[in-house]
């Protein structure tokens, strides 16, 4: 599951329970470009609910901690939640996490950072699982290499629509060759998606599709 660390976020924000280890440290500080930010030493993976896997959940747990002077992090709150036990879980996980401290003239400082950890669990449509549907849709190009062969038929691919919509093409099953793979998986992977949805969550799906090349004019 893919993490990456954010320098702001203006969702709803759920408290936990802040430590007294971290009230009775100096305030921490924001991220600045004097201030040059931790860096991950060991990372815990968070663990996949089966509540959250039988519902298809996926989605960002985006938390706000504070990484100390040590190393060590506190997870202050979670500032945008999926429930389902995944707000919980990546707050364990990551308070488990080892960091190189955040350094501000070259000494170590308490740093105020927000990280965001991304859970995936892939559906098919089917049954209770709603398809996406095409909101921007972005078109092949024709390349000159396949017009000057007369190249002509279909591109199959597989490829997954996350829940926020975007597309990633996974396997091409009929190639065609002369650039066309190239340009059929470029469109697909620009095409904006509203995402599958399962009891009216976003949900990560596999899909098929072709797409068509017509002769050259």
């Amino acid at each position: 599951m893919f993490m990456r660390f954010i320098q702001t976020a203006a969702f709803l924000a759920l408290p936990l329970v802040l430590p007294a280890r971290a009230l009775s440290q100096d305030a921490p500080i924001p991220l600045g470009k004097d201030v040059k930010a931790p860096t991950i030493l060991h990372r815990v993976e968070p663990q996949f609910t089966d509540e959250a896997r039988k519902e298809g959940i996926s989605g960002a747990v985006s938390l706000e901690g504070i990484v100390h002077k040590d190393g060590t992090i506190t997870v202050v709150r979670v500032v945008r939640g999926l429930g389902f036990g995944l707000d919980e879980s990546a707050a364990s996980a990551v308070s488990q996490w080892q960091f190189n401290p955040a350094t501000k003239d070259g000494n170590p400082v308490d740093v105020v950072l927000n990280i965001e950890v991304t859970f995936h669990v892939l559906l098919r449509v089917e049954g209770d699982v709603k398809p996406p549907t095409v909101i921007q849709p972005v078109q092949a190009r024709y390349t000159e290499e396949a017009a000057k062969a007369n190249i002509k038929g279909s591109v199959s691919v597989e490829f997954i629509v996350y829940y926020d919509g975007r597309a990633k093409v996974t396997k091409i099953t009929k190639s065609l060759g002369y650039g066309l793979d190239e340009s059929a998986k470029a469109a697909l992977e620009q095409t904006r998606f509203n995402p599958a949805t399962k009891n009216g969550h976003p949900v990560d799906v596999s899909m098929e599709a072709e797409v068509t090349f017509p002769q050259p004019q």
